[in-house]
């Protein structure tokens, strides 16, 4: 990542932070900018997530978050507060603060988006419960998010809340 003045940021192909994501979604995601990479007025993060064929991105809430996807790769079902919606290439969701959401790829390749989050905040998350991937290593076995994850409270999915 290069940034030479205040307000402007280049990520190239490489930049980024990687993570491991834990069960079910099984994935991946890439960390592309965060407000700790470039000061603007307003506090965001956006990157990049690829889950695996059969897994998914169980219901959750972003309580005080709107968040926008857009789908780049493979096929699958978006729940949207109970209501299913194809995925293909080319979608894109919004999802507003407090609206459930699931992502599920039912296809037989990677299901591949790009996500913006307003105020940041997940990229929090993900650094919590991911794994950092180094180049060229394998994916590792499924495993699951740690349960006292700090940040989790925001970002965990609805089916592991404690009650």
């Amino acid at each position: 990542m290069t940034s030479d003045r205040p307000g402007i940021l280049v990520v190239g192909p490489e930049g980024g932070r990687r993570l491991w994501q834990p069960s079910p979604a099984n994935g991946s995601v890439d960390i592309r900018v965060t407000p700790d990479d470039v000061a603007l007025r307003t506090p965001y993060s956006f990157g990049e997530q690829c889950v695996p064929p059969g897994s998914r991105v169980p219901e959750h809430a972003h309580p005080d978050h709107d968040e926008f996807l857009h789908f780049l790769a493979g096929s699958g079902v978006a729940i949207l507060d109970g209501e299913e919606h194809a995925i293909v290439p080319g979608t894109t969701i919004v999802v507003g603060a407090n609206r459930r959401h699931s992502f599920v790829n039912t296809g037989e390749a990677d299901l591949r988006w790009l996500w913006f989050i307003q105020p940041n905040g997940l990229e929090i998350y993900f650094a919590e419960v991911g794994i950092p991937i180094t180049p060229g290593e394998s994916a590792p076995e499924p495993f699951r998010r740690r349960p006292e994850t700090p940040y989790a409270d925001v970002f965990t999915p609805r089916e592991t809340r404690a009650k």
